[in-house]
């Protein structure tokens, strides 16, 4: 493969017949080699506002933000090149349900802790009372 060279497209990433040979070759889902390339945002929030920020620049906007797999949220888009690429959040829906659920473990064995230590404390009162009656 030829050695890359600077330019606004980056065939170095191309493992395809002629590799940079083919400057200002279109690209082609069929094509061997990079397809697209995925970057995850922090959240829902920023995929959604990627997207108004790229409408707002009048990018090519390939499909828009939405969950195209299970807890899988994004939007693909095109670069000047023609190059798909998709900005994305995965997991943000299961990471919220399990600290949700871990929240609620800890909760509830906070609950359980009180309700063992009340009762100690009950039983503690009782025999202290019961020992105060037999000792007055």
């Amino acid at each position: 493969m030829p050695a890359p060279r600077a330019g606004p497209r980056q065939d170095a990433l191309l493992d395809r017949p002629g590799g940079c040979d083919r400057q200002g070759a279109s690209l082609s889902h069929r094509d061997i080699g990079f397809h697209h390339y995925a970057f995850e945002l922090r959240n829902r929030k920023d995929v959604d506002g990627l997207q108004a920020f790229l409408h707002q620049e009048g990018v090519t906007i390939v499909d828009p933000a939405d969950e195209y797999y299970d807890d899988y949220y994004v939007v693909f888009f095109l670069d000047p090149d023609g190059l798909k690429l998709e900005g994305m959040k995965y997991g943000e829906l299961k990471a919220k349900a399990a600290r949700k659920r871990a929240a609620a473990k800890k909760t509830e064995a906070a609950k359980k802790t009180s309700v063992k230590k009340g009762a100690k404390k009950s039983a503690a009162a009782k025999t202290a009372r019961g020992r105060r009656a037999r000792f007055f």
